[in-house]
């Protein structure tokens, strides 16, 4: 596309949901996301969180788990529909240490922050480990949440990249108002 033109936006958004690629926002000249990150979605029939994109080492071994939204930061964040930066995950007890020890990788510092539709949360963007090593504030999830914002964007207006998840719209994001 074009630059400006319709669905501009959307080809540089798009692979970061659709494996093999990864796109990582750049805001200000600087890297806006941590040195791995991931997307998971509600499955609305059993209100899981389902891991469904990563970017990073470990990748592949989270795409598709499952979490309650009772588990981990991602489920605190899907409860509260707030963002949470943690400084010092490994000793948060809200941390899933099992999980991520699953993937091969364990962070130090976490931003999750609310994919929210309708003023409600319908997943969560994880990002861990900023590149610079000073842990996650403010500032970042204020940076996280508009990226949050414009993937669930995509996710509502791009009939393509729901079935590249394997979900269907009704299954991912419930019936579009």
């Amino acid at each position: 596309h074009a630059h400006g033109s319709r669905g501009h936006g959307r080809s540089h958004v798009l692979p970061a949901f659709i494996a093999p690629y990864a796109s990582v926002p750049v805001l200000g000249g600087r890297l806006a996301l941590g040195t791995w990150q991931s997307i998971a979605l509600v499955d609305v029939s059993t209100g899981e969180l389902v891991y469904q994109s990563a970017w990073g080492a470990g990748a592949g071994e989270i795409v598709g788990v499952r979490l309650t939204p009772s588990q981990g930061l991602a489920g605190s964040v899907l409860n509260s529909g707030q963002p949470l930066a943690v400084a010092d995950c490994r000793n948060s007890t809200r941390f899933a240490a099992r999980i991520a020890a699953g993937t091969g990788y364990v962070p130090y510092t976490m931003l999750v922050v609310p994919l929210m539709r309708d003023a409600r949360p319908i997943g969560v963007l994880s990002l861990l480990d900023r590149r610079d090593g000073r842990p996650y504030g403010p500032d970042d999830a204020e940076r996280a949440s508009l990226f949050a914002d414009l993937a669930v964007t995509v996710l509502e207006t791009d009939a393509t990249a729901l079935p590249s998840l394997g979900l269907g719209r009704a299954a991912a994001l419930g019936p579009v108002a």
